[in-house]
């Protein structure tokens, strides 16, 4: 089983999304672990907390929903089409609960750089999202977050 599978759409702006956000994230962890932050509780902190818990479990269930199947992209072999779990309801659980990864983030770490690469690793994911679409048989059947 391959992990890393087809890129679907330019492979500059595939990764550097998913890395940009991989960024951010970090900076999020760091944000709401940091000395000068703790004990500090205001409705900024505890929505990006909530963000962070809802990301979370609905990337994790995406995830165990999707067992094998999970790639980097698009599978370059056959995998079983996962229509059960969350995605009954939505297409892409585990890129909205990236999102919410990202907004998270804009809201704990406060800073104008954070919130341009958070909206840049959003506009990414939905072009891979509308991409990855063209391979999904159920689309008329499931929406496409939630």
């Amino acid at each position: 089983m391959e992990f890393i599978g087809k890129t679907t759409i330019n492979p500059f702006l595939f990764y550097s999304g998913k890395i940009s956000g991989y960024i951010i994230w970090g900076l999020l962890l760091v944000s709401l672990y940091s000395t000068q932050n703790i004990g500090q509780i205001n409705p900024q902190r505890w929505v990006a907390i909530i963000l962070l818990c809802f990301g979370l479990i609905l990337t994790i269930a995406g995830l165990i929903t999707l067992e094998k199947s999970t790639r980097l992209g698009i599978p370059e072999e056959d995998t079983e089409l996962k229509t059960n779990g969350l995605y009954k309801t939505s297409r892409n659980p585990i890129y909205l609960g990236f999102n919410l990864f990202s907004l998270a983030a804009v809201l704990s770490v406060g800073s104008f750089v954070v919130l341009i690469v958070a909206l840049y690793s959003i506009v990414v994911y939905h072009l891979i999202i509308l991409a990855e679409e063209k391979f999904l048989e159920y689309k008329k059947n499931v929406r496409r977050h939630i």
